[in-house]
């Protein structure tokens, strides 16, 4: 069973107790009536009202970093039409799943008092919480398994339908990176002990090919020297640097280091690529320009040596 699908079952799961410990009654479960059900997941009663009710867990963190999940998808119309079959009140509750700590945090709330009753998704920020009816605060629950993590998902099984070609072809590449990726692993594994946000910059150098790991350490020192950067080393194979946004990406991979520089108007960007000439595309995550990888590293000498790894 995948791991969406066994949120969503605990989800539904959940549900009942959290309904009945908000003084709902006559609880049902719409897809044990009709498997699947469009919309929406349960009715339920409160003070005279009826509630057609869609459920969303899911993982607290976007897959693959820490960043918050700020937003779950209930698709309002969908959940509107439904409830008119029912002549109920259209109704979201929402469970956040935090994996490291096991425990749930769940939120009720109808759909026309949103900020956006229009909105696909039910916003989850901090801000936005705070104006939900919470059902449950940091609850532990033993259900809650590293098997629900989103941080690091592992590669499926090769198939047996596989050609005997390609099947030679990974088998040799997974036994050539083997070994750096049992200890990049094993760091993982150790900080899920240790907490949220606990692995460290030399766990990625150990990832990487012997030949990059001066690479990245002296990457790592250029653009700290230039003053007032935060920097952030995430369970993704990704660090980045940040004054006030995030200035600087880097993607740390077996065989190559990715570099992302953002355009936020500062010259001392320069120093990190002074003779190159660059390329302006724009940036998914933030909107702002940003410059492509390949160029942003020729500037340092030692990297420049290496860019045929690159």
């Amino acid at each position: 069973m995948s791991r969406r699908r066994q949120l969503g079952d605990l989800g539904e799961r959940w549900t009942i107790g959290l309904l009945k410990s908000a003084r709902f009654k006559s609880v049902r479960d719409l897809n044990a009536i009709r498997y699947n059900h469009p919309g929406g997941d349960f009715l339920a009663q409160r003070d005279g009202n009826l509630y057609f009710i869609t459920t969303k867990a899911r993982n607290k963190f976007v897959q693959g970093s820490r960043r918050l999940n700020g937003g779950y998808n209930i698709y309002p119309e969908r959940v509107r039409a439904a409830a008119r079959e029912y002549d109920a009140i259209p109704a979201w509750l929402t469970i956040q799943l935090d994996t490291d700590r096991r425990c749930l945090t769940a939120y009720f709330g109808t759909i026309d008092s949103l900020r956006n009753p229009n909105a696909v998704a039910v916003p989850m920020s901090p801000g936005a919480v705070s104006n939900y009816e919470c059902l449950a605060k940091d609850r532990f629950d033993p259900a809650i398994i590293s098997g629900l993590s989103n941080q690091f998902v592992a590669r499926p099984a090769m198939s047996t339908r596989d050609s005997p070609s390609a099947s030679r072809y990974r088998t040799a590449n997974a036994a050539a990176r083997s070994s750096s990726s049992k200890r990049l692993q094993a760091a993982v594994g150790a900080t899920r002990g240790r907490g949220a946000g606990a692995v460290q910059f030399e766990d990625h150098v150990a990832y990487t090919e012997s030949a990059l790991r001066p690479v990245l350490r002296e990457l790592r020192r250029r653009i700290l020297a230039l003053g007032r950067m935060e920097e952030n080393v995430t369970l993704a194979q990704r660090i980045t640097y940040s004054v006030a946004r995030i200035f600087a990406e880097v993607k740390v991979q077996k065989k190559r280091i990715l570099v992302r520089v953002f355009d936020m108007g500062y010259r001392t960007r320069r120093e990190l690529s002074p003779t190159s000439q660059v390329r302006t595309n724009g940036s998914i995550r933030n909107k702002s320009p940003s410059i492509g990888w390949s160029s942003s590293i020729m500037g340092c000498p030692l990297l420049r040596s290496r860019t045929a790894h690159l």
